[in-house]
């Protein structure tokens, strides 16, 4: 006769392993038999019949993870093993709005008195953050998001397809730091407002109109005013003459402190319209600092960022 591994355990040890698996089974889901069974599975001589009970929890999802969670703190390794793996791969799938109930249970191995338990919970709670941030970029790129290899920089633009709702995945992706959003992406003003409202105040979010200037800069903290660090070629501001390094504090009376705030500004105003730009130009011979202004006639923003 073959020796099994379970016959390889000493009586009083199976008599344990087993009564614990039965008590799961009745104790957390009596009303859902098959999970209670592919709970008993995961201890199986078989490898298939545990891979396949393993595969079958994290497919239930949230209505497992009471029966997976008591699983865990069997003395049985690898039990342990298999559902701290389910309990994990059902938190990373969870619903990204709120702390779901296998990352809370994960939460609670971490105290286990088994200590399998407890250092597995611990080390997939920390890296929970990094997987889920793998699945919000996949999301926000399936809806029509453009986001870079470094995560940091997100454009939304007409292929986005996640409208309001799909902003939510932004807050998953923790390297962001910037999130262009063009005029033609299916956005509101109140959807950008509330994804402003839930994001670190260092990511920026960019909000762009339909017109365009054509300059490039960054804020300004040594003047008062927006520095330009570039000026596109063929723009409205290279018609009107403004130049790299041209300090601009107003426009339509309008204080400029910063990119941000030149955003802000064209974002209200229309293709077409002709607005004063009020700026300073430092001499590069003299150091001479003078004032000066702009009539801009602003061009479509379509034409000059395709």
């Amino acid at each position: 006769m073959a020796i099994t591994r379970r016959m390889m355990l000493p009586l009083f040890a199976l008599t344990l392993v087993i009564g614990q698996s039965h008590a799961i089974a009745a104790d957390a889901l009596s009303n859902d038999p098959l999970v209670g069974q592919w709970i008993k599975e995961l201890d199986s001589d078989q490898f298939d019949i545990r891979e396949s009970a393993t595969r079958h929890l994290i497919l239930t999802g949230t209505p497992a993870v009471d029966a997976l969670t008591q699983a865990a703190q069997q003395s049985n390794a690898e039990v342990t093993w298999r559902a701290v793996h389910a309990l994990s791969e059902i938190a990373v799938a969870g619903d990204f709005d709120n702390r779901n109930l296998a990352e809370d249970s994960l939460a609670k191995l971490k105290s286990s008195s088994n200590p399998s338990a407890a250092t597995r919970a611990a080390a997939i709670l920390l890296a929970l953050p990094e997987s889920r941030q793998g699945r919000a970029i996949a999301m926000l790129q399936s809806l029509g998001g453009h986001i870079d290899a470094s995560g940091t920089q997100l454009q939304l633009d007409a292929k986005w397809e996640g409208k309001d709702s799909g902003l939510r995945y932004i807050r998953h992706v923790p390297a962001l730091r910037q999130v262009q959003v063009e005029p033609d992406a299916d956005v509101t003003d109140e959807g950008i407002k509330k994804l402003r409202s839930s994001l670190p105040e260092d990511v920026r979010i960019t909000q762009f109109g339909s017109a365009f200037i054509g300059v490039g800069a960054a804020s300004n903290e040594d003047s008062d005013g927006m520095r330009i660090l570039t000026v596109h070629p063929n723009s409205p501001a290279a018609k009107a003459g403004l130049q790299q390094n041209d300090v601009i504090t107003q426009i339509d009376k309008s204080p400029i402190g910063g990119f941000d705030d030149l955003v802000a500004v064209i974002r209200k105003k229309k293709v077409g319209q002709e607005i004063t730009v009020e700026f300073s130009r430092t001499d590069p011979d003299t150091g001479e600092v003078k004032n000066q202004s702009a009539k801009v006639t602003l061009g479509p923003r379509s034409e000059m960022v395709r």
